[in-house]
């Protein structure tokens, strides 16, 4: 390795962690030495860390590649449910690149300072450029922090330069232009189980259980190939490496499904976005490496899961975007209105997403419906009935169309009570009469609700809105997945 560039060496390691390749004609000294160099490196997400000391530095080096990395850290859409904890390292380890104007420096220099605790800055608006010149490198002068957390309350005040932030005043609530271009901003406080989520670097996948998860792959990939494969016969079974890529701007979200359909298949798969990233097209999201036949066979499969996933983490997303701009703190959930076969994926999609997945199944949860109701033969009568077999541990929901009927159902002890196919009009005096007799009683609200006129329902007295469009209407995020002979080594992570 005598003698060459840093960029180079970089090149090699790159080569070595994503392929376990080396050098053409590399003898074995070198090869040892070249291993011993990688093990100063960690690759995350398609992204090289430079590692020592307690520290991670990303090693980056072309100007474009180190605004992507920027934004994906530090304000651009949100970043999955690890994406404070990211943004943290990012600004307690960044390295000034090659490239770098200086308005970018004084955003990361304010940034440093409201981390330290020197000075809370609000920045609302992109700070102005007036010349583009690059400023000097200082790869060998890294920003120094403390590893401590923004102050409570104030981590999402540092408003990027690279995205327009949500409305300031409490209460407003942008509907107006088209909700599906609305992206996810993490511009306002997070959803309460969510931070949890991303300060303990909550991974979601722990969620499915893996017997689970390999009989549903094993379903799909049968539904798909029963028989004979002709065209995977025609293409053998040499090695091979596809590239997902992503068409449609969208969330991230199916990725365990990803994996286990591919796995089932003796294929591998290498991300380089995390679950839960905004993506925008054309994203380099994943590499997938097997036999030609293999990639074939589990192609459709994946790229449907991940595109109908993606898709339900979107518009659960976009939902949950506009409650919180709106400083309502109930919480946004989905239905058992599911596709069959695939409501698991679906209903995780929905946590990816911000929103709560509500009830899996029959009996996760006692809900009594109109037609519950009408063959018991009233209200008191089905509740207590149901209380003869929910034990102390299930919650019992009762559907209510009227006022009377929701006084009547709590009155006879339900949990939750469902406001059906309320007006926004009818919903929240109903909910606050409710509420006033009832104080512990949750409410939710259900039917009609939509994207469009969601804002409509927020109230202090509604604790939950269930949409089913969130699951039926939502549009999948258009993946492809193509397969390349030689993937080039990407040579921009080098200073």
């Amino acid at each position: 390795m005598a003698g060459k560039s840093f960029e180079e060496k970089i090149a090699w390691v790159l080569a070595l962690k994503r392929r376990n390749k080396y050098p053409e004609g590399m003898n074995k000294a070198g090869r040892l030495n070249l291993r011993r160099f990688a093990a100063n490196f960690s690759l995350e997400d398609g992204t090289l860390f430079r590692t020592g000391k307690g520290r991670k530095v990303i090693v980056v080096h072309t100007r474009n590649r180190a605004l992507e990395l920027f934004e994906q850290h530090h304000g651009g859409p949100w970043g999955g449910h690890q994406g404070i904890f990211k943004t943290r390292t990012a600004l307690t380890t960044r390295y000034y690149w090659p490239g770098m104007t200086k308005d970018i420096v004084q955003w990361v220099e304010q940034c440093v300072k409201c981390q330290k605790g020197r000075k809370a800055v609000t920045l609302h608006t992109p700070v102005e450029s007036k010349t583009d010149t690059p400023v000097e490198s200082k790869t060998d002068t890294p920003v120094q922090s403390k590893e401590t957390p923004a102050p409570p309350g104030q981590s999402h005040l540092l408003a990027s330069p690279f995205h327009t932030p949500a409305p300031s005043t409490p209460g407003s609530v942008s509907c107006s232009s088209s909700l599906s271009s609305c992206p996810l901003l993490p511009d306002s406080t997070e959803w309460r189980w969510q931070t949890d989520a991303m300060t303990s670097r909550l991974d979601l996948s722990h969620l499915l259980p893996p017997p689970r998860l390999r009989q549903l792959v094993q379903d799909w990939l049968q539904e798909d190939a029963p028989a004979f494969d002709p065209a995977g016969c025609a293409v053998g079974e040499g090695p091979e490496c596809a590239v997902l890529l992503c068409k449609s701007p969208g969330v991230l979200a199916g990725c365990p499904f990803f994996d286990a359909i591919f796995t089932e298949l003796g294929c591998t798969v290498e991300w380089f976005q995390p679950e839960g990233a905004w993506l925008e097209p054309v994203a380099r999201v994943a590499e997938v490496r097997g036999k030609a036949r293999h990639l074939l066979l589990g192609e459709r499969t994946a790229l449907n899961c991940l595109g109908r996933c993606s898709g339900v983490a979107t518009a659960a997303g976009r939902a949950c975007r506009l409650a919180r701009e709106a400083s309502w703190h109930g919480q946004v959930a989905g239905t058992r209105k599911t596709t069959p076969g695939f409501r698991l994926a679906e209903k995780y999609a929905l946590l990816v997403g911000g929103a709560s997945g509500h009830r899996y199944d029959l009996g996760s949860l006692i809900m009594l419906k109109d037609n519950h109701v009408w063959a018991a033969g009233g209200i008191a009568q089905a509740i207590q009935e149901a209380q003869r077999v929910a034990g102390f541990h299930l919650k019992l929901e009762v559907e209510c169309r009227s006022l009377e009927e929701a006084l009547e159902a709590a009155e006879a002890g339900s949990d939750i009570i469902m406001l059906d196919n309320f007006s926004p009009e009818d919903l929240h005096p109903a909910a606050s009469a409710l509420k006033a007799t009832h104080p512990r009683v949750i409410v939710e609200a259900s039917g009609g609700i939509s994207e469009e006129n969601i804002s409509q329902f927020f109230g202090p007295c509604i604790d939950i809105l269930s949409l089913g469009c969130l699951t039926q209407s939502s549009q999948a995020v258009d993946f492809s997945l193509k397969i390349c002979r030689e993937t080039p080594v990407q040579r921009d992570f080098a200073f």
